[in-house]
């Protein structure tokens, strides 16, 4: 980068501040006395490019503005490697507020507006920012004497090891994320673990409630099935209980009028055998007198009697053979209510069997045996008992199997309960294993991604290695490559007296004495020998900063820097940095007064009276 021009107004010391026609190679020599305005120079060109300056951190850069002043204005034209002019404007304000643009000198359009964006935009142009241009091509006298730090973004990024570190750091923090990340997994796996831990997981627990629903279920369904049964022998032994009263109703019926036609029949028949005794009394003479006295025809009756006896004898056989039939009728409806009454005791019976073979019915002592007594009977006098003594069995039975169905129907309900509670014992089960499925997933995945964070660790931790290995490596390199610089411009710089030195990795230098014939500390040397081999350490720096990341013609400013010199050694430091000319095209030096032998391209002379600064022509000594 080439500075072509610079103008500013109420910067420091200076009103109005204007150098023109700055030549891109060569020396520009800045001279004057103590406050005179030579460093204003230098922090306005700090300043303009950058917007701070070495001597004022950023809290106070308000500070920059010309006292009396509400605001200051810079405005810098330079070429960075690219061959293309370019301009800067700078705006600051008392209140701090500070403006920018970027644009090309020889067009209005600005592409980079204000400070950020146009620091962004000039550091890509130029290849260094603010650090690096202090560190390499501002060097102040009283910076000198300080060794540069070896771990400066400056210094790291000549080495070429800044990129590696920024990648270090990516990876170090990478590292962290992934190690915090291991714990804070390892945390959720405890939990999750804990939690699988409350649920109280059991592998058998389920097959257990399972097998216990199916037992509680089947004995349900058991006792359901034999109330079915209950019920149809309760229907049954209701139904023989109805029948045999019914048919009961229906025999005592048939007794009473048995009873009641024997009865008038037997009236009737004591009364025709009263009127034929009757008769026979009358007719006793006649019949003693003949031989042939029971026939009809010997009777001696009146006209119209023998049709009357016969009509009454006919009424009484009508009457009595009636009464032979009803009473057979009698027996044979006995029999068959007797036969009915048996078939439905078998069937009751078997209902009977069939409850009992059920371990969940057991009959009173007296149920035990058979309902019915099937001996022969005589219909006379012990039907009615054995009808009654069946009929007390029944219903005896019918009551027992009855209090048992409500007992079995209220197990039945108990079980139907414990079904309930064991299908929610089940569904909670069968929750409580999907959460702990849920968990032992999240676990695994947990897992995976502990395993996967490891990796990343190793991976980062390897990269890690062969980073600072290559940083070892490049920081080796640069510190060889300072130290070749170094040695090249060290006679000219030390007037011949010293021509070897060293450079550890921290920057250390020792020097070599031909006297002592050994390296010695730096601080075993002269302030000015001492403030020569630093400057020339600065030098190198800057070399190896432009054929590092600039590779262009590139313009250094030193204020001072031989301030405890003498003009000789003055002289032959100027003599030395135009050697320097490939690296260092353009050179801005400071000094109180310049010898006549020193060979400058440009010569701007600062004056403690001077308020503004104008410089357009070419002054060369």
């Amino acid at each position: 980068m080439i500075i072509n021009a610079l103008r500013a107004r109420n910067v420091l010391k200076y009103g109005y501040l204007e150098l023109k026609a700055l030549p891109a190679k060569g020396m520009i020599a800045i001279s004057g006395l103590n406050e005179s305005g030579k460093s204003t120079i230098g922090e306005t060109i700090c300043f303009a490019l950058f917007g701070q300056t070495f001597s004022l951190d950023p809290q106070h850069i308000t500070k920059v503005i010309k006292w009396g002043e509400a605001h200051c204005l810079t405005s810098i034209e330079f070429t960075p490697t690219d061959g293309k002019r370019y301009r800067l404007d700078r705006f600051l304000d008392k209140e701090g507020n500070q403006g920018a643009r970027l644009s090309l000198a020889d067009q209005r359009q600005a592409f980079a507006r204000g400070v950020i964006d146009v620091y962004a935009k000039l550091t890509r142009l130029i290849q260094f920012d603010y650090l690096q241009f202090i560190e390499s091509f501002y060097l102040i006298q009283r910076d000198l004497l300080k060794t540069p730090h070896p771990h400066s973004i400056a210094v790291k990024a000549m080495a070429g090891v800044a990129a590696l570190e920024r990648v270090e750091k990516i990876l170090t923090d990478e590292l962290t994320h992934h190690k915090l990340s291991v714990e804070d997994l390892g945390q959720q796996m405890s939990h999750i673990e804990a939690q699988i831990s409350q649920l109280g997981i059991r592998e058998e627990r389920l097959a257990e409630l399972e097998d216990q629903r199916c037992l509680v279920d089947g004995g349900k369904l058991n006792k359901i099935m034999l109330v079915e049964k209950i019920k149809h022998a309760l229907q049954a032994c209701q139904d023989s209980i109805s029948w045999v009263q019914h048919s009961l109703i229906q025999i005592d019926i048939s007794i009473h009028r048995y009873s009641a036609s024997g009865h008038i029949t037997l009236f009737f028949l004591l009364l025709a055998g009263a009127a034929w005794i009757a008769v026979l009394l009358a007719q006793i003479p006649q019949i003693e007198a003949s031989p042939d006295w029971l026939k009809w025809g010997f009777l001696n009756l009146e006209s119209g009697q023998d049709l009357r006896v016969l009509a009454l004898s006919g009424i009484l056989s009508l009457f009595f053979i009636g009464f032979w039939i009803r009473g057979n009728l009698l027996k044979w409806r006995l029999a068959w209510y007797k036969q009915n009454i048996i078939d439905r005791a078998i069937t009751l019976g078997v209902r009977k069997q069939d409850l009992t073979d059920n371990k969940e019915i057991e009959l009173a002592p007296a149920l035990e045996g058979p309902l019915l007594d099937t001996e022969p009977i005589d219909p006379d006098g012990q039907f009615l008992e054995w009808v009654q003594a069946y009929m007390a069995r029944v219903t005896a039975l019918r009551d027992h199997i009855a209090m048992r169905e409500i007992q079995i129907s209220q197990e039945i309900r108990d079980l139907t309960q414990e079904v309930s509670k064991l299908d929610r014992a089940i569904a909670e089960e069968q929750e409580r294993r999907r959460q702990g499925q849920i968990l032992i997933e999240q676990i695994e995945k947990t897992k995976a991604q502990i395993k996967d964070h490891h990796h990343q660790i190793k991976v980062r931790e390897y990269a890690l290695e062969l980073l600072a290995s290559a940083c070892r490596y490049f920081s080796r390199r640069f510190n060889t490559y300072i130290g070749i610089i170094a040695k090249t411009l060290l006679p000219s710089l030390t007037g011949g007296r010293y021509e070897h030195l060293k450079i550890d990795e921290d920057l250390n230098v020792q020097i070599f004495s031909t006297e002592k014939s050994d390296f010695m500390d730096i601080d075993e040397i002269s302030s000015g020998t001492h403030r020569q081999i630093m400057l020339c350490i600065r030098l190198a720096l800057s070399q190896a900063l432009i054929k590092t990341a600039i590779r262009g013609p590139q313009f250094i400013f030193l204020d001072e820097p031989f301030a405890f010199s003498d003009e000789q050694r003055l002289v032959g430091a100027i003599t030395a940095l135009r050697r320097l000319h490939e690296l260092f095209s353009q050179v801005f030096i400071i000094a109180q007064e310049f010898p006549g032998g020193a060979i400058i391209d440009k010569h701007i002379v600062c004056k403690r009276e001077m308020r503004d600064l104008v410089l357009q022509g070419i002054l060369s000594t």
